[in-house]
């Protein structure tokens, strides 16, 4: 129907965005995940742990849906319709990959 820009990979431009937050999410909590075991057999609690986690992984999604915005438009020069939404999906998708 609408015929995708110059730089939108022929139209796979949120495809592959999401792929990329899909494995940046994997690769932060696979690394959380192995501090938390470390800082566990170091004598911290487990439930202050659990929330460290949880907060710290939610506010990286945050700067890398952000990052990869940044990098579709600046280094990438991807047309996007809308910015805010397309974050917001990003940080959506990456938070759910992440929890």
């Amino acid at each position: 129907m609408h015929p995708p820009g110059v730089n939108n990979a022929s139209g796979n431009a949120p495809g592959l965005l999401t792929q990329i937050i899909w494995i940046g999410s994997l690769v932060t909590g696979i690394g959380l995940f192995l501090a938390s075991q470390k800082a566990v057999a170091a004598g911290s609690r487990r439930w202050t742990l659990s929330a460290l986690q949880a907060i710290v992984g939610l506010a990286t999604v945050v700067i890398a849906s952000g990052f990869t915005v940044w990098m579709a438009l600046s280094w990438y020069g991807m047309e996007l319709a809308n910015t805010r939404e397309t974050w917001f999906f990003l940080w959506l998708a990456g938070s759910a990959f992440f929890l």
